[in-house]
C-alpha cells in the first residue's frame, strides 16, 4: 500500500494495524469457540458491527496521515 500511495510511515503502521486486527479477531474467535464467551444472536451481531466500525474508522485516521500533521 505504501508503494502505491507513496512511501510514508503511516501506511506501514496502517498495514500492521490491519494485520493485528485480523490476527486478533481470529484468535478471539478460536478462543470463543472453546470458552463460549458470548452467544451468537442479533444483539451480539449488532455490537460486533458497531465495534468493527470503530476500529475501521480509526484505521482510516492512520491511513490519512493525520497523526503526521499533529504535533504532540
Amino acid at each position: 500500500m505504501g508503494m502505491w500511495h507513496g512511501l510514508h510511515w503511516y501506511y506501514i503502521v496502517y498495514g500492521l494495524y490491519q494485520a493485528a486486527l485480523i490476527v486478533g479477531f481470529d484468535l478471539f474467535e478460536r478462543w470463543n469457540k472453546k470458552k463460549k464467551f458470548y452467544p451468537k444472536n442479533k444483539v451480539t451481531n449488532v455490537i460486533g458491527i458497531v465495534i468493527t466500525f470503530q476500529f475501521v474508522c480509526f484505521g482510516f485516521l492512520i491511513f490519512s496521515g493525520i497523526f503526521d500533521k499533529i504535533s504532540f
